[in-house]
């Protein structure tokens, strides 16, 4: 009899591992209804519900949604800068090439047009990395403003522009 009691029964070092097996399914259990509920929350955040609505459809606390919100929106802002993070690499990758070419192109023909390229992505490459520093201009001065970027978009002539013509007229009798 002592045999097949001790075949029947479960050791103490058999239930740790069980209730250990039992523990981590729980714990993914958890996991999984943590993630669908936050889920539900962004799905409902973003159909116009706001945070005392989404608590009452899913039958928790404004707190909680507040926290799986904040939780969303750190989430979301590691991927928006890992993405940005991407995007400034291929361009710098592409803008040093292009430089690289540019440099060849000019080294052996000495056409002035290959080094302005040359400095054109050497100011991208620039920008790209942070090292400008930004372009500051003065908005109450808004005609100036206009002009300045009816240049920098390639009209030479912005005063004799028809249509920015009579945007600057107009802002002129504003004043």
């Amino acid at each position: 009899m002592k045999d097949l009691k001790g075949r029947n029964s479960i050791r103490s070092s058999d239930k740790r591992k069980i209730g250990a097996k039992n523990q981590d399914q729980l714990e993914l259990a958890k996991k999984q209804l943590m993630a669908k509920r936050r889920e539900d929350v962004c799905t409902l955040y973003h159909g116009g519900k706001n945070q005392e609505e989404i608590a009452a459809l899913l039958n928790i606390s404004q707190a909680t949604v507040s926290s799986d919100m904040k939780w969303m929106r750190d989430k979301w802002t590691q991927n928006a800068v890992d993405k940005i993070g991407e995007w400034i690499e291929r361009e710098l990758a592409y803008a040093l090439e292009q430089r690289v070419r540019c440099l060849s192109q000019w080294q052996s023909t000495k056409n002035g047009r290959f080094q302005g390229l040359m400095i054109s992505w050497s100011d991208r490459i620039s920008k790209l990395l942070g090292l400008d520093a930004p372009t500051k201009f003065d908005l109450y001065n808004k005609k100036e403003y206009l002009l300045r970027i009816a240049v920098e978009s390639g009209i030479e002539k912005p005063e004799e522009d028809p249509i920015l013509g009579l945007i600057l007229t107009a802002e002129e009798n504003s004043n």
